[in-house]
């Protein structure tokens, strides 16, 4: 039969009838000290006379810590914000040790190791972050996945060790105050919060206890004036990509841009597309955001660059994105020239010649009006016949 003696500093006795078998576990400072006087915290875990040390990512100015309590002294947010991971790290080693224990099954101190380094994520907020990435990583599109990781360092850099309890109302509004000092544009944050505001959907779906529910975070609708160009700036660069001599790349880069100009397709959906594709007077695609369905007319412009364009080649976003922008110089265009801003062109210069909402939500592939609402702000000019008639007017 087995039995559990809890005693001080996390020592745990396990009786058999054979013999018993003592594991200790502590938080101690290392040797070496940082230029700011601060040590890394690490883990040490004796049994049967081994012992196991484990550096974790945390680190403790010297002057406060009690060897004693293996906690920070003070009241100050650190010293908070140390020991509460620390009290975690602790019931989390308890929990498994009480686990192991009801179901009768021996344990090491490398097997409490292993369990313990296994639940992080079931803890730490961007362990089961950085995780999460790696596991979606196998569906999402890559410039997805670039965005969520963008948003993770972020993170570390605001708070580089989180648990799932920290993450509340203060939390949130601490992180976007520290990216607003930082200059990020507002846009920028409300991204950053959708991210965040996924991760703890999906941590809740699996069971994780979370400190804010998803629904709880509010994510600030941003209007802005999103960058796009005019017919006119569209003809300079059509002008340049018909009559001037340029790399393979450029020319491709260009092509699909002026292409998303005519059609709004994101350079995802464009990179999907084929000469087959285009065979038609329409494009039937199911758009890789959102997964939904779309028909799209093509009208002049489009067609002319459909047929010119190489649908075989597979040049990197960056690269033509360097490309564009190059391109941006070469015929002085004052604003912004991304895929995106092609987007951008399409659904602002359909919604000035139609002012019809609800078939530009269509075209776009929008799931929500509101999404498409933020194109109407441009509208001043006179009525037309929608998609064909813009392109005669090219």
């Amino acid at each position: 039969m087995l039995y559990l003696h809890l005693t001080e500093n996390h020592r745990t006795e396990f009786r058999t009838q054979k013999k018993s078998v003592r594991m200790n576990s502590r938080f101690y400072l290392h040797n070496n000290i940082r230029k700011d006087g601060t040590s890394k915290i690490y883990l040490r875990i004796t049994s049967d006379g081994k012992e196991i040390r484990y550096a974790l990512d945390l680190y403790a100015d010297r002057k406060f810590w009690n060897k004693n309590t293996q906690r920070l002294t003070g009241k100050s947010d650190e010293a908070i914000r140390v020991n509460l991971i620390l009290d975690n790290i602790a019931a989390r080693l308890s929990d498994i040790k009480t686990d192991y224990h009801l179901k009768r099954q021996y344990l090491t101190a490398e097997k409490l190791l292993q369990e313990f380094r296994y639940n992080i994520p079931k803890v730490d907020f961007l362990a089961f972050f950085e995780r999460q990435i790696k596991e979606e990583s196998n569906y999402l599109n890559p410039s997805t996945i670039r965005r969520h990781k963008k948003v993770l360092g972020k993170l570390k850099l605001f708070r580089p060790n989180t648990l799932f309890s920290e993450v509340d109302e203060k939390y949130i509004n601490n992180y976007i105050g520290w990216c607003r000092n930082r200059g990020n544009k507002e846009t920028t944050i409300s991204g950053n919060i959708a991210v965040i505001k996924k991760y703890i959907r999906i941590a809740i779906k699996k069971g994780i206890n979370t400190s804010i529910k998803s629904d709880e975070i509010k994510v600030k609708r941003v209007g802005g004036m999103r960058e796009n160009l005019d017919l006119s700036e569209v003809r300079i660069l059509t002008d340049f990509y018909e009559k001037e001599d340029m790399t393979e790349i450029r020319k491709h880069a260009l092509g699909l841009f002026l292409f998303s100009c005519w059609t709004g397709l994101r350079i995802s959906d464009l990179k999907k597309l084929t000469f087959s594709d285009l065979a038609n007077d329409y494009l039937l695609i199911e758009m890789h955001k959102g997964k939904k369905p779309v028909r799209i007319p093509i009208n002049v412009p489009a067609r002319k660059l459909a047929d010119s364009i190489n649908w075989n080649l597979n040049y990197s976003e960056q690269k033509m994105r360097d490309e564009l922008y190059i391109i941006r110089g070469l015929c002085n265009i004052k604003k912004k020239v991304s895929f995106h801003v092609g987007r951008h062109t399409f659904a602002t210069n359909y919604y000035r010649k139609t002012k019809d909402l609800l078939m530009l939500q269509n075209l776009l592939g929008h799931t929500n009006v509101r999404e498409t609402m933020i194109y109407t702000h441009i509208v001043d000019m006179e009525d037309d016949e929608g998609i064909h008639k813009m392109g005669l007017d090219f």
